[in-house]
């Protein structure tokens, strides 16, 4: 399982040929956000631009770098797309449990397995964060948590 915080600033390689590529600057995610649509880098060199590399041309994850098969322009829609983390987290109620402070992704699929929410620094510390396997997107990149993850009868989030 990836903590989708420590892929960001990992430093991209050309899988083969060990070249640097550029940074990790985020993890984008599917329309649903059930799934890691690809990774956007920040290029090294002169012009410092950006590149979207699908999920597909991920050939490694290490600690230190992701080697990479490919990459292509950023499509439009994901310029666009709001950063998971940090959104606001809300139950089937609309009731407020906190806000996305991490998300668990499957590396070999690319599923999202859980999103970690803090709850407050008070909680963070008293109970330690929470995990939810149950949410969607909502318009507005709100996330929703379904009624049978309950946010709160969720293990606490491991480091």
């Amino acid at each position: 399982m990836l903590r989708m915080s420590k892929i960001i600033g990992l430093t991209s390689v050309l899988h083969g040929t060990g070249r640097r590529m550029g940074l990790v600057e985020r993890v984008c995610l599917s329309a649903d956000g059930q799934d890691a649509a690809g990774l956007v880098l920040r290029l090294y060199g002169l012009t410092r631009g950006k590149r979207f590399v699908p999920f597909g041309r991920i050939a490694l994850w290490g600690e230190v770098t992701v080697a990479v098969t490919g990459m292509e322009k950023v499509p439009g829609r994901l310029k666009k797309q709001e950063d998971l983390l940090g959104l606001s987290v809300l139950d089937t109620s609309g009731e407020r449990l906190g806000w996305v402070t991490d998300a668990l992704i499957e590396e070999e699929t690319g599923r999202v397995a859980a999103l970690e929410v803090s709850q407050g620094i008070v909680d963070d510390f008293t109970r330690g964060r929470i995990r939810v396997r149950d949410f969607t997107m909502r318009p507005g990149g709100v996330v929703a948590v379904t009624e049978d993850a309950g946010g709160h009868t969720m293990p606490p989030a491991e480091s």
